[in-house]
């Protein structure tokens, strides 16, 4: 017999769980997007779909993973994960000490992360890192999203 887990080890498994079950589902959409002609594949997707929107929900916890969960699972530090928090990067689950990071922002990081070691060389993925942060900052600022509409429409004016 195992011994009886903390409720601080508990919600640490189940965060982790939850982080499972919510990349399972994001992998069946994008299986399911890629292969819609084959019969079998659907019906096994859409198996896959039921038991992860079942374990979201037998799983649904508001609680997240901790600084060292985030940096294992993305494979960087945990001072990474902190400088991704500050910048906005992770969202942090408000209220929460320790912190806690919404399972939702490790997995868009980890596609962004995917994207970038794919697409760059080992040294230079952490710079197309800081282009993509920088370029999502200045797409938060009104006067970016207006002058990149301008353009678009050709109303853009050399001075």
């Amino acid at each position: 017999m195992s011994p009886v887990e903390a409720p601080t080890q508990l919600r640490r498994r189940a965060a982790l769980a939850q982080l499972e079950a919510e990349e399972l589902a994001e992998l069946v959409a994008e299986l399911r997007s890629s292969a819609r002609s084959k019969t079998k594949l659907e019906r096994a997707l859409a198996q896959l779909e039921a038991l992860s929107a079942r374990m979201q929900v037998t799983l649904q916890w508001p609680g997240g993973l901790t600084v060292s969960q985030a940096a294992e699972h993305l494979h960087v530090s945990e001072p990474t994960i902190r400088k991704w928090l500050t910048e906005g990067l992770l969202n942090q689950i408000d209220g929460r000490k320790p912190v806690e990071i919404s399972q939702r922002s490790v997995i868009k990081v980890e596609r962004i992360l995917q994207s970038v070691r794919e697409n760059y060389p080992a040294r230079q993925w952490s710079q197309a890192l800081a282009a993509f942060l920088h370029d999502r900052d200045l797409l938060s600022q009104d006067w970016a999203r207006e002058g990149i509409e301008q353009l678009g429409r050709g109303e853009l004016v050399e001075r």
